[in-house]
């Protein structure tokens, strides 16, 4: 790891594994082998690149480590670059597994109190059946607030 802004505040210096996951860029290794450290969404990584000494990318502010760069000093960093590619661009041709979202119900027309303004809506009593619900006005051509006040 080479000393970078981001890598000094996640306390990160040493050696460590750098492993293109499926979902994520994870970098494992620490006191105990095995260890899981940090994981960067693809989707939240900003760019990335790679040297024939160095890869290095950037991570973006919702990820766990923050924002900043990050950068490795390995001479595998072509392979890393293409493993990275490659799981990206796997990652976007799934087909997004995503609920569709559902129209709100809206009543056709609600019951109005004598006046909203003299105590809470919530401390309104329920209206009585016998009281009559003003039928909605009907609108011109034009919205309620397109013409000028003072026209």
């Amino acid at each position: 790891m080479r000393p970078t802004e981001a890598s000094e505040r996640c306390h990160l210096r040493g050696s460590y594994t750098l492993r293109a996951g499926e979902s994520a860029l994870e970098l494992w290794g620490g006191p105990e082998p095995g260890t899981q450290l940090y994981d960067w969404p693809y989707r939240f990584l900003r760019r990335f690149g790679r040297d024939k000494v160095t890869f290095s990318f950037e991570a973006g502010r919702r990820c766990v480590s923050g924002e900043g760069n990050f950068e490795f000093e390995t001479r595998q960093g072509n392979e890393i670059f293409l493993a990275l590619e490659e799981a990206i661009s796997a990652q976007k041709n799934a087909a997004p597994a995503t609920p569709q979202p559902q129209p709100a119900t809206i009543p056709a027309s609600l019951p109005r109190p004598d006046s909203p303004y003299s105590r809470p809506h919530d401390s309104l009593p329920p209206p009585s059946p016998t009281t009559p619900v003003p039928a909605p006005r009907p609108r011109g051509q034009e919205g309620e607030y397109a013409v000028p006040f003072d026209a």
